[in-house]
């Protein structure tokens, strides 16, 4: 009678820690899910206005910098020929003569050795400066966009794993077993770097492959280090 009471004593003494962990397990999850989605809903405002900005000012010839052999000869007044050049590149896109710049041929560009040229070939009104700011948000905006994708993997994984410990308060070993593994990939997401990017000291910069980048946006992944 003595050992069966210590026996239920320690049973009764474990399942009230089993409940302690869980609780606070889902306490946990709960804060981290709560951070995901603001980072989830802060990424995604960041990547609807940056493509806003990116494809407005590709398409604009605002820009004065013009080159010299869109400019017309009739006219002495550069200010005039730059208007009628404009009106006149104006005028043949909305006639569909010439092409509107959209993202996707933007990231295309990223893989091209005459990435600028292609582009000025489009819009002759953007000059290399734009461009380069331009080149530095699309990056960013990819990079962004991409962890929107691992964000909502992560969510996702913690919503099960959360679901898991409230539906189980005393789980036995296989659930136990799996629940370790669906807490391995939540973890697995939480910590995934980009191997691609390498940070020099000396010039303060990353350096990147665009290969790499444009894969992992078409295809909403984060290559791992072996690949």
């Amino acid at each position: 009678n003595y050992l069966n009471n210590n026996n239920k004593n320690n049973s009764k003494k474990e399942e009230e820690s089993n409940k302690f962990n869980s609780k606070e397990a889902i306490k946990v999850l709960n804060n981290l899910k709560d951070k995901l989605i603001e980072i989830k809903k802060r990424d995604t405002k960041f990547v609807s206005v940056a493509i806003r900005v990116i494809e407005q000012r590709l398409n604009s010839v605002e820009n004065k910098n013009i080159k010299s052999e869109i400019l017309t000869n009739n006219n002495n007044n550069e200010d005039s020929k730059y208007n009628q050049a404009q009106l006149e590149f104006l005028l043949l896109r909305q006639s569909g003569q010439e092409a509107t710049i959209w993202l996707n041929f933007f990231v295309g560009s990223l893989l091209s050795t005459n990435m600028y040229k292609d582009i000025q070939n489009v819009n002759p009104f953007l000059d290399d400066n734009i461009l380069n700011h331009l080149t530095q948000l699309l990056v960013i905006c990819l990079l962004t966009a991409n962890r929107i994708g691992l964000t909502s993997r992560a969510l996702e994984q913690c919503t099960n794993l959360r679901s898991l410990y409230i539906k189980n308060n005393n789980p036995d070993k296989g659930m136990i077993a799996y629940m370790a593994q669906v807490e391995a990939k939540l973890i697995s997401h939480l910590i995934t770097q980009r191997h691609y990017m390498k940070f020099d000291l000396n010039e303060k910069l990353y350096s990147y492959d665009p290969r790499f980048l444009v894969f992992e946006y078409t295809w909403n992944l984060i290559l791992r280090q072996r690949q």
